[in-house]
């Protein structure tokens, strides 16, 4: 049986990064090794750790980013909807305008007659 004071034994401890980390000292020593004293290497080195949880947990990786994108999908969709709605008003509006622009203009053909 695996002891609770060993995480990287741990099966219940699947998401835990420090043990997936643990698991790879060589990924580990990669990502120290990238310079983040500046914004690049900042996103490298985070870039670099985001991919490495993600390739240890890619089930939980994939929940989370539905999770976080769920909410942009359904705006995206609402917004889809409003602008659909209003070209389709606004369709309407010019060819209401235009059947009034040709009834004038006969109206005022009759009328020069």
């Amino acid at each position: 049986m695996a002891s609770s004071a060993d995480p990287s034994k741990s099966a219940a401890d699947g998401d835990n990064f420090a043990s997936d980390k643990a698991s790879q000292p060589g990924v580990d020593q990669m990502i120290d090794a990238i310079d983040d004293g500046t914004w690049g290497g900042w996103i490298k080195k985070h870039l670099a750790m985001l991919l490495v949880y993600a390739a240890n947990n890619p089930t939980t990786f994939v929940y989370y980013v539905l999770i976080v994108m769920s909410p942009l999908l359904i705006l995206s969709a609402i917004c889809a909807y409003k602008l659909a709605k209003e070209i389709e008003q606004r369709n309407k509006d010019q060819k209401r305008k235009q059947r009034r622009d040709a009834n004038i203009k006969k109206s005022r053909s009759k009328k020069d007659n």
